[in-house]
């Protein structure tokens, strides 16, 4: 939040840079302000999105208390990984909902130029890192389950 909150501010109050380009071509930061594809279903109830945000966020946290009180019994590497996993999404999470709070927008600005990706920010790294670790870990803990339940 810290971050985009510095990147809005400087090329905010530098209406001549558009871009800056970090690698030529390739990595640029370009600031662009807009509504999340959420926020454009809900242009009329802003309280019922902010809602809907806010729910999601406590149900993702639920769910994780109670996946890992479900899981403790495995491996702690595997739910230390899960935990980490769900912590990164929720960050993002939260980010882009306290900014859509303070801005009613959220701003977007890594820009990688070489491929045919939409700008992004960091909040949304945040949220796919957080969503691939916690596949991954709930892949595993899946597979640890299997073994250990075949050894039985």
């Amino acid at each position: 939040m810290l971050v985009q909150y510095c990147i809005r501010t400087i090329l905010e109050s530098n209406s001549s840079l558009e871009t800056i380009p970090l690698l030529p071509g390739i990595l640029h930061l370009t600031y662009f302000r807009g509504s999340t594809a959420i926020s454009s279903m809900f242009r009329d109830g802003k309280q019922l999105l902010l809602l809907i945000r806010i729910g999601s966020i406590l149900f993702i946290t639920a769910v994780t208390f109670f996946i890992s009180w479900l899981l403790s019994k495995f491996g702690k590497e595997m739910m230390k990984a899960l935990q980490f996993g769900v912590g990164l999404l929720l960050a993002g999470a939260i980010s882009n909902t306290v900014e859509q709070i303070l801005f009613n927008e959220n701003a977007v600005f890594i820009d990688f130029r070489s491929f045919q990706i939409p700008i992004f920010n960091f909040a949304d790294i945040f949220i796919y890192l957080g969503q691939l670790v916690s596949i991954i870990s709930l892949v595993f803990l899946g597979i640890q389950f299997s073994v250990n339940q075949w050894r039985q």
